[in-house]
């Protein structure tokens, strides 16, 4: 059964190409080393990488969406089913935005992870 996270690019401008496409490789390479590592013979670890898939949704009419229509349209399964809208336990996805599109231009990269079902009226915040 394959595993992976649909990712959803909501940042477009000058280039946002190049840098969705990094976003890609390098979510692809970290998988891969994280995977495989130093035991690139262990069958296992191959099987998994083979199975692991990104449902990348880059499309101009999700430009500047915030995280509650992203939901909304993950749970519609607007532009068909999305990783792991089966699995209630792991309803999440990946975020692309301008903040993310930055740090890829900076060497610093990070993404954004978002809880479909996240609810703030029960969100408790954690007291620093």
């Amino acid at each position: 059964r394959k595993w992976g996270f649909t990712i959803y690019r909501i940042a477009y401008g000058p280039g946002s190409d190049q840098h969705w496409q990094t976003v890609l490789d390098k979510i692809h390479t970290q998988i891969s080393e994280d995977t495989v590592g130093c035991h690139p013979a262990d069958a296992a670890a191959q099987q998994v990488l083979e199975l692991f898939h990104l449902d990348a949704r880059s499309d101009p009419a999700l430009d500047g969406l915030d995280q509650s229509q992203l939901r909304q349209l993950y749970k519609d399964a607007v532009g068909g089913q999305p990783m792991g809208a089966d699995d209630p336990i792991r309803r999440v996805f990946l975020l692309v935005d301008d903040e993310v599109m930055e740090s890829v231009s900076r060497k610093d990269f990070f993404i954004k992870c978002v809880e479909v079902d996240y609810d703030p009226a029960k969100y408790k915040p954690h007291p620093r």
